[in-house]
C-alpha cells in the first residue's frame, strides 16, 4: 500500500469495507425510514477510499449516493442498469478531464 493512502486511512481512522476500500460513517440521519420491511437511516454519509489496485466489489445500490473525489488517481465508476443492459462509465478526477462528480 503506498505509504499516503495508509496514512490517511490511519489518520481518519478507516476501517476495512466489506466490499473492498476503507471506510467510516461520519453521519447517520435520526430520521428511520423502512424498505422492504427494514428501517434504516433516511440519510447516511461515509468516508470511503480505495488504495492503488484496489476494487469495490459490484453491489446494488438502493438510495441515492453523492461522490467526492478528493485525492490521489481518477476513478472509474461503473454503473450498469439492469433494465436497458446499459453500462455507464463515469470518469471521477480533480482535474475535470472526466465526468462531473
Amino acid at each position: 500500500m503506498h505509504p499516503t493512502a495508509a496514512a490517511l486511512i490511519r489518520s481518519l481512522d478507516l476501517d476495512p469495507h466489506p466490499e473492498g476500500g476503507h471506510y467510516r460513517r461520519t453521519y447517520a440521519a435520526a430520521r428511520r425510514v423502512t424498505d422492504n420491511a427494514q428501517a434504516r437511516p433516511a440519510l447516511t454519509a461515509i468516508r470511503f477510499g480505495l488504495s492503488a489496485g484496489d476494487c469495490s466489489a459490484w453491489h446494488r445500490v438502493d438510495a441515492e449516493e453523492s461522490w467526492h473525489w478528493q485525492q490521489g488517481d481518477a476513478l472509474e465508476l461503473l454503473i450498469y442498469d439492469e433494465s436497458n443492459r446499459h453500462l455507464q462509465r463515469l470518469i471521477l478526477d480533480a482535474a475535470e478531464r472526466g465526468d462531473p462528480m
